[in-house]
């Protein structure tokens, strides 16, 4: 059987080859709906599938993004890669953008190789990287020179905003919204006891101090012994859940904070699980917040107060950077660079009308 042309198609939808070039390709958006509905439907008729590397050899582009990342052993289905992929593509469909996109995976682990094999090949016009904060260091030294030297564009997705980047990127404002959300339990409620998940890693950083901002903002001083958690070593990257738990098992019942912010929602409601089995009242007795509002059932129902982390912003502002710098529409200097804003969401774990607890007994 012969292979269908889109010299077929042309003839089949009544216009000339390059309109139906241009049409299929997603590049003449002044086109009428009726003649790209006529194009699509004699193509789908027909049976015609483009050919990517004639495509490739004709315009010396994929009109494909890659998207690659290093999240340290979370898979696929994890809600930073899901959200900041939905937020991908939400752009890409919205702005009715000729690109396609090509995932290669969520982690920078064993296929790495072959991946950036393909990648060296032309596999892609550009690459979105989606990194946790921990892993810029390792990009930076292993990752980033290599696209460089291959002249590959790219973009990087973190969570950082006050370190600078010589690399085109979108953050999120880390700092603002441990502050924001420090200063609203401090000034609510009085005292606040912070948990972080990675102490270590440049995002608890930034958290933390906006943690002690906040406690500025608020009047109050900074006091050492409401750090709930600097896990050891062995634990840093085990299940935040647990650990969060067993703090909230553990802490003195005397000696208990007016509020608990934790630095991750899952973190949090470990915090939740700990203090009810303790018959800790709350937000009575104690109120709970998190950060990143992952709105989730597995870890329990109550409706919990958080900062929103817009990772499907991020997700869109990265589209915007990268097929800006291939088109030319964005200059490549000065540096490329989006910073999304948090966003305070109020919900019954913290109580604003509860009154400031008393404190008594032995926990």
């Amino acid at each position: 059987m012969r292979r269908i042309t889109m010299y077929d198609v042309a003839k089949a939808a009544g216009v000339s080859q390059a309109a139906v070039s241009k049409i299929l390709s997603k590049k003449d958006p002044w086109v009428s709906e009726a003649t790209r509905k006529r194009v699509f439907e004699a193509a789908d008729q027909l049976g015609y599938r483009q050919n990517f590397h004639a495509r490739l050899l004709r315009t010396g582009r994929t009109w494909c993004l890659g998207l690659m990342g290093n999240l340290s052993g979370f898979a696929l289905d994890n809600y930073v890669y899901t959200k900041t992929c939905r937020g991908i593509e939400d752009e890409l469909n919205t702005a009715k953008s000729p690109y396609s996109l090509l995932m290669f995976g969520a982690n920078w682990g064993e296929n790495h190789e072959k991946s950036l094999k393909l990648v060296e090949r032309g596999m892609v016009d550009g690459l979105i990287w989606i990194l946790l904060a921990s892993k810029l260091a390792e990009f930076e030294k292993q990752v980033a020179p290599w696209l460089r030297a291959r002249r590959v564009p790219f973009v990087v997705v973190h969570s950082l905003s006050r370190r600078a980047f010589d690399y085109p990127n979108v953050g999120y404002d880390s700092f603002g919204g441990a502050r924001a959300m420090t200063a609203h339990l401090a000034k609510r409620r009085g005292r606040v006891g912070i948990f972080l998940a990675a102490p270590d890693s440049p995002q608890s950083q930034e958290t933390f101090d906006g943690y002690r901002q906040g406690l500025k903002d608020a009047g109050l001083p900074f006091d050492r012994s409401l750090l709930l958690h600097e896990a050891p070593q062995a634990e840093r990257g085990g299940n935040l859940f647990e650990i969060a738990y067993r703090t909230a098992k553990a802490l003195p019942r005397a000696s208990l904070p007016e509020s608990v912010f934790a630095s991750i929602d899952a973190s949090a409601y470990g915090f939740l699980k700990g203090f009810r089995e303790r018959g800790i009242r709350v937000p009575e007795d104690i109120a709970v917040a998190g950060m990143d509002d992952e709105v989730s059932t597995r870890y329990g129902e109550e409706e919990l107060t958080t900062i929103a982390h817009p990772f499907r912003e991020k997700g869109r502002a990265a589209v915007r950077i990268l097929t800006g710098l291939l088109d030319g529409s964005l200059p490549a200097e000065p540096i490329p660079q989006t910073v999304v804003k948090h966003a305070l969401v109020v919900r019954t774990t913290c109580g604003q009308s509860a009154p400031k607890p008393e404190r008594s007994g032995k926990g």
